[in-house]
């Protein structure tokens, strides 16, 4: 992620959507917040149904990643103080729902151009 984030923020292609703010997000991040993000920004690109909200077991399943599931609730918290998934409150019309147990994340309005920012030119 950093190298694709130098890249572009070098690039005259992106000097207008690698923000400043990007290398300070990534550089709080620890591997296993950078690989959750990432993971759930992929699942919601990739689904048919458009925005999805994520619920904390299911993403500790689902992610298959057994040093994740036992800093799940740190890297959510991690993430949701940077802005980059948002806990909710309630289920918006529209959206994937995975069964509710625990908390409720979404991605943040950040997540997208953030990501964008940190994938390779």
């Amino acid at each position: 992620m950093w190298a694709a984030l130098l890249a572009n923020a070098a690039s005259p292609d992106y000097e207008t959507t690698v923000r400043p703010t990007f290398i300070a997000t990534l550089k709080q991040m620890a591997p296993d917040e950078a690989r959750l993000v990432k993971w759930m920004w992929e699942r919601e690109k990739t689904s048919d149904e458009g925005k999805i909200v994520f619920v904390d077991v299911d993403i500790e399943y689902a992610a298959g990643d057994p040093d994740l599931a036992a800093t799940l609730g740190s890297c959510l918290d991690s993430l949701d103080s940077q802005f980059l998934v948002r806990k909710s409150f309630g289920i918006e019309v529209g959206t994937v729902y995975f069964k509710a147990q625990y908390g409720t994340y979404t991605l943040g309005d950040r997540t997208d151009d953030f990501i964008h920012a940190c994938l390779a030119p």
